[in-house]
């Protein structure tokens, strides 16, 4: 077995982490290890696994070595950062890797409460959830109530009982044949909008495409979309929002697909995509997105009388003003 290429970027997270004002503690802890699988490019996709560790130690080298020996790519932890730190981190490392998937695998096994916490602060970027060795006794209800989320405790620290599980975890949400072009062309645009890649994002939503917002106003064109959002691209990262389930069906001659997908996001929480892609030039692209944020049956009364009640309100402030 070849071990990964292993990449340290501590000194670009510190400027992260500088600019955020975090104390020199926080900053000492967040120092990440990324370790790639050998001849990894950088378009090439991984399935990618964060992993909270304490020390230097040969269990450590050895759950990496077998994980990027395998494909993964590994950040490794060098203590538990805060959320806000573990935050800095994680930007970072999607700048760095194309995430298969989407989201992350989470391996914690030390440090389990301020990991565990720092973990539900960013729920978005993870699918996966595994405590193994002295965490295995961890409290992981919080992280069960997440609906789309998988997760286990495992009281073996060896290197290939957890590799071999993470593989076939990994394995569970594959997708083969043309089905899989399309769940990759999805996960790519979601990708290109988190590191903030504007061309690519919009080679898959063109200028015909429609883009329709959770707002009900929010109808734009492809075109009407790019200009939009022209500002939020021009940051590190536009948005993220992480698929973590997603269904695609294709027409009877496969040049066409529709889809939906359960995401995540840090504001808006779990939400649903829904559109229709078509193969173009050789390539997939969306002609028509749709994001919605599902409301629980229990609270959809209340929520409908929210927003009857505002938009009341907005049409008698128009009247009162003569519009």
């Amino acid at each position: 077995m070849i071990p990964g290429m292993v990449h340290r970027f501590g000194s670009v997270l510190l400027g992260l982490l500088a600019a955020s004002c975090v104390s020199a503690q926080e900053r000492e802890v967040a120092l990440v290890e990324v370790a790639l699988p050998a001849e990894h490019k950088a378009d090439n996709w991984v399935p990618a696994v964060m992993l909270w560790w304490s020390g230097d130690d040969l269990a450590r080298t050895k759950l990496r070595d077998s994980l990027t020996g395998s494909g993964f790519a590994v950040a490794v932890l060098d203590g538990t950062p805060e959320p806000r730190v573990l935050g800095a981190a994680l930007m970072d490392l999607r700048q760095r890797v194309r995430i298969a998937q989407g989201g992350l695998h989470a391996v914690i096994a030390a440090g389990e409460k301020l990991a565990l916490a720092s973990l539900l602060a960013h729920r978005h970027e993870f699918q996966t959830v595994t405590v193994c060795g002295v965490a295995a006794s961890a409290d992981l209800a919080p992280v069960r109530r997440l609906r789309t989320r998988r997760v286990r405790s495992m009281a073996t620290t060896d290197a290939t009982q957890l590799r071999d599980h993470l593989l076939a975890w990994h394995k569970e949400r594959q997708v083969a044949g043309v089905a899989g072009k399309v769940s990759r062309t999805l996960d790519s645009f979601h990708d290109a909008a988190a590191v903030a890649d504007e061309d690519r994002y919009f080679a898959i939503l063109p200028n015909d495409s429609v883009f329709l917002g959770t707002d009900a106003t929010e109808r734009w064109t492809g075109k009407e979309f790019r200009a939009f959002a022209m500002r939020y691209f021009k940051l590190k990262s536009a948005w993220t929002y992480v698929p973590l389930e997603r269904h695609v069906t294709l027409s009877s001659d496969g040049k066409m697909a529709w889809f939906d997908e359960a995401l995540d996001n840090a504001s808006y929480g779990e939400c649903r995509g829904t559109g229709v892609l078509v193969e173009r030039d050789g390539r997939w692209v969306l002609l028509q997105y749709n994001l919605t944020v599902p409301v629980p049956n229990d609270l959809l009364g209340g929520v409908a009388k929210q927003i009857r009640a505002h938009l009341d309100g907005a049409q008698l402030d128009g009247a009162q003003s003569g519009k």
